[in-house]
Order: C-alpha cells, then sequence, then structure tokens
C-alpha cells in the first residue's frame, strides 16, 4: 500500500458552507430502496470547513461509487466512511494506475495477492465491492477505530495513516450521500420533538454549586429514548459521570446528550430520524435514580433545553 496521497483542486468549484448546511444529516434519510447517485447530481466539490479540503468532480465521483456499492451489498453508513478514509489514504480518492509494487486503483490493491487483476481493480465497482468483502468478512469490525479496521483489510506499512481522514470521510459521505439533483430547499430536519414523555425533575442551571448543563427527565428504567430530531450519532458508549451516552449532531450543527442511558441501540455513524428509538432509560453512571439527562448545544456552549424548544415553536419538553 502506498503512503497518504495529498489532496489537490483539480478544477474545483466551492459549494459554499451555507449551502451544505441544507444538506441532511450525516447519513440521513432511509437506506432501503435509495437511489443510486449520479454523478450528474453531484456537487462539483465540497468545502466541509478551514481543516478540511476541496474536493474534485473525480473524486466525488469515486466517493458516489463506494457509496452506491456499499448500499447494493447492504452494508450500513459506517462501512462506507471506512472505505472513503482508506481510498483517501491510498490514493486521494483516484483510480491511479500506479502504486507501490504492483498496487493499483482507489485502494491500491494488488493483483499478485489475490485481489483480481489490473482491469479489475482499476473498475472502481470492483475495487470497492472488492473492499467491502474483506471488511464485512472481519469479525466484530463495526465495533473496531476506522483505523483498525481499515487496517484489518488492507495491513498497510502505515497501520495509523487511516485515522486522519475520518472527519474528511464522515463529511464526504455526508454531502455526497444526501445530495441529490433537485436545486430546491432541502428539509431542516423538522421541528423537535421530546425524547421520552416525562415530568423534568431536574432543570438547567445551578445545583449545589455546579453548572447542570442540561434538563433531567424522571422517566422509568426502560422508558424507549428517542432522538429528537434527525441527524448522525457522533459518540455512543461509555462516558464519565454518565455511564453511558449518546451524542446525535443535527443538520444545523446542533448537537443533542442523551446521559445515563440503560442501554444504546445506534452507534457512531448511524444516522437517525426525528423519534427513531436510540436507547433506553437507565441510572447509570452519577445518577440518583432512572432519568435522562439531555443537552442541546447549537454552539459553543450548552443551552437551557426547555427555552430553546420554546424558541423553536417546538412542542413543550416536559
Amino acid at each position: 500500500m502506498v503512503a497518504a496521497v495529498v489532496l489537490l483542486p483539480v478544477g474545483v468549484v466551492v459549494v459554499t458552507v451555507g449551502h451544505l448546511n441544507q444538506l441532511h444529516a450525516l447519513f440521513g434519510g432511509d437506506d432501503d430502496g435509495a437511489e443510486s447517485i449520479e454523478s450528474g447530481c453531484l456537487p462539483a466539490a465540497v468545502v466541509p470547513d478551514e481543516t478540511q479540503g476541496d474536493y474534485s468532480d473525480e473524486q466525488l465521483e469515486n466517493v458516489a461509487t463506494i457509496i452506491d456499492v456499499g448500499r447494493d451489498n447492504e452494508v450500513p453508513p459506517v462501512g462506507w466512511v471506512v472505505a472513503v478514509a482508506t481510498a483517501i489514504q491510498e490514493s486521494g480518492l483516484r483510480n491511479i494506475d500506479y502504486g507501490d509494487r504492483d498496487s493499483l486503483g482507489l485502494f491500491q490493491q494488488r493483483p499478485s495477492q489475490g485481489w483480481g487483476d489490473k482491469s479489475e481493480i482499476t473498475d472502481p465497482e470492483y475495487a470497492a465491492r472488492e473492499f467491502y468483502e474483506h471488511l464485512t468478512d472481519v469479525s466484530g469490525w463495526q465495533d473496531m477505530s476506522l483505523t483498525h479496521a481499515a487496517q484489518a483489510v488492507q495491513r498497510s506499512a502505515f497501520p495509523e495513516a487511516y485515522a486522519q481522514h475520518e472527519p474528511d470521510a464522515r463529511y464526504l459521505v455526508a454531502a455526497v450521500a444526501e445530495a441529490g439533483c433537485d436545486d430546491s430547499e432541502q428539509e431542516t430536519g423538522g421541528e423537535w420533538m421530546a425524547p421520552v414523555e416525562a415530568e423534568c425533575s431536574s432543570s438547567f442551571g445551578k445545583r449545589d454549586g455546579k453548572q447542570h448543563l442540561g434538563v433531567d427527565l424522571a422517566a422509568e428504567q426502560g422508558d424507549d429514548i428517542r432522538a429528537a430530531r434527525a441527524g448522525v450519532v457522533i459518540d455512543a458508549g461509555k462516558a464519565t459521570g454518565f455511564g453511558l451516552w449518546i451524542r446525535i449532531e443535527h443538520n444545523d450543527g446542533t448537537v443533542t446528550t442523551y446521559g445515563h442511558n440503560h442501554a444504546n441501540f445506534v452507534a457512531t455513524g448511524d444516522s437517525v430520524d426525528a423519534g427513531d428509538t436510540i436507547g433506553e432509560v437507565g441510572s447509570r453512571g452519577e445518577s440518583t435514580g432512572p432519568h435522562l439527562h439531555f443537552e442541546i448545544t447549537p454552539g459553543d456552549e450548552p443551552v437551557d433545553p426547555e427555552e430553546f424548544y420554546e424558541e423553536h415553536d417546538s412542542p413543550s419538553l416536559c
């Protein structure tokens, strides 16, 4: 496998951040029956933020192919991210006909290692399909870090290199998977909904001399926790103080946090719609009884969720 390739803008036409904010949340929407992405429907380039580069039509078309092959083979979206990050590292998302020793194509697969012949490996659809077949054969790949999952397939001389491309890969999958041919304004995600039906047992603000950064909703152990709005899960697992938590980023950049969970039903990278069951209410971590700790962070700091719901003309939170 080759070392990292620096991504250079090639004939780039920039899509503004304002336009991209109109795309659905990362991996948003129902993948069942999703249509393939046609190159004519792609943005000419994406610029996620100041830390990530520009991407050309060629690179975006290869991302689209990777996503389409993943969908066709029923690979979950988190696998698309692993595949895109791998292709960034190996080829800069370009279908190159050279590489280390006999490595070729998007993933720098080698004919001598049984990946296929030159004509097959340099076919992006074939290369993506082979990558997914090897990835899904790895036991527990969905529970691995991105770099370990990619390395289990690639066996690169640079085993830690894939992790650096995860932010770009997530952004590209979000932008390309949700970019359509319709120029009309995209859905913004719908109104906000309460994550559980319960009374507020503790409000936002000072509590016992400390700042309570959310509201506590006094639900019963095992009650369903629902996504407050469509978005992508950016963290799901153990968290200091919360025992288990889930954090979801929504299309406008707002992040919601769900803490003290008894169980989580989603994983990092999963897409959710408003109202989807994402976990169960619990009392893990620093908790005196079953409840859901719910935070909303629209910027740098959490805000009062009750006031946030009122300001957004949403149903009462509790």
